[in-house]
């Protein structure tokens, strides 16, 4: 294990120096800084967690506030905790529910000292406003990470031009009667997707066509929905060419009922899933579908919180950002 005096030694500077370089809030030349970085874990040294907090005044730790651990979220926290760790930040995962409305409920997750307070999607409290003026009035600062709302500091998914983007795609390749499949409740999701279909289909000037389901975030229960929507496609009075269908998930499960009644995918009927899950390469033929930014989304959330946690001048567009989706064309489409 290498010491700091070594690592001074090696970059030409002094044992204050390398601790500022590791200290994120100093004012340490951002070349400089990479330099000692680099050399330092050439050499193997890592500060002392404890000594660095004493020094600093900083417990060097961030805590995640997440309502649901799926392969979207790992993702994020993924591209999330790569950008602390080199930072010199551990992570914390603190799992809440829906019921965890009160402030009191989430100060008791976050008061251990934290630097900073990430938020993930399905944290959909009632009096969100006020936790957030809390964070707010005691420092602390805080990141969305693809959020119902775009209301506060946030890092957000542009879903609206992704859907737009996959619509136009299998319009291009000659479908005249493009519908959609998924929930048509009022919650954000839901419409964020919705809207975008009727609005695409608005400015091709074609009739949308739209096939309701439950709504339901477990991937198991929107296989059902998929499969089970061919009696409502199949009873449907025009014959349809392309479907839009809300997740993977269920376009997999339709995908597996048209194939069962011999309807050949995509040469009778184009499917198109939406948020590019693992498994949508591997069904047949395999799944087109619009890919969601997750990690990169960890990764920009990463950035603000250290930002803020830096002081740095707030942007002209707040401590906001939009990230874009991604048309991943597959054989199901064409």
């Amino acid at each position: 294990m290498s010491s700091i005096k070594k690592v001074a030694k090696a970059c030409g500077v002094s044992t204050r120096t390398v601790n500022r370089a590791f200290n994120m809030t100093s004012s340490v030349a951002p070349k400089t800084r990479a330099k000692i970085l680099k050399i330092a874990k050439k050499l193997g040294y890592t500060p002392n967690p404890a000594a660095l907090a004493l020094k600093t005044g900083k417990s060097f730790e961030v805590t995640v506030v997440l309502g649901l651990l799926e392969e979207h979220h790992v993702d994020k926290i993924v591209g999330f905790e790569k950008v602390m760790k080199k930072a010199g930040y551990s992570v914390n995962i603190v799992f809440a529910s829906n019921q965890c409305n009160d402030w009191q409920s989430i100060s008791e997750m976050v008061k251990n000292h934290i630097d900073a307070v990430a938020i993930f999607p399905e944290i959909d409290l009632d009096n969100m406003g006020e936790i957030v003026n809390r964070f707010e009035e005691k420092g602390l600062p805080y990141i969305f990470i693809d959020p119902i709302t775009n209301c506060f500091d946030s890092v957000l998914i542009d879903r609206k031009v992704g859907m737009d983007e996959a619509i136009r795609h299998m319009a291009v390749n000659g479908r005249k009667k493009i519908a959609y499949l998924g929930p048509t409740e009022k919650s954000f999701y839901t419409q964020v997707r919705l809207q975008a279909y009727l609005n695409a289909m608005a400015e091709l000037k074609q009739e949308p066509i739209v096939f309701g389901t439950p709504e339901d975030s477990r991937p198991s229960e929107q296989h059902k929905f998929g499969a089970w929507s061919i009696f409502q496609i199949f009873s449907y009075p025009k014959k349809v060419d392309a479907i839009q269908v809300y997740t993977d998930a269920m376009a997999i499960g339709l995908l597996g009922s048209l194939q069962r009644t011999g309807k050949k995918v995509p040469k009778e009927i184009a499917i198109m899933g939406f948020d590019n899950r693992e498994f949508s390469k591997y069904t047949n033929p395999p799944l087109s579908t619009v890919a969601l930014p997750n990690e990169e989304a960890g990764d920009a959330a990463a950035r603000i919180l250290l930002d803020k946690m830096a002081k740095k001048t707030k942007p002209k567009n707040g401590w906001r950002t939009v990230l874009p989706t991604k048309l991943i064309v597959r054989e199901s489409s064409f």
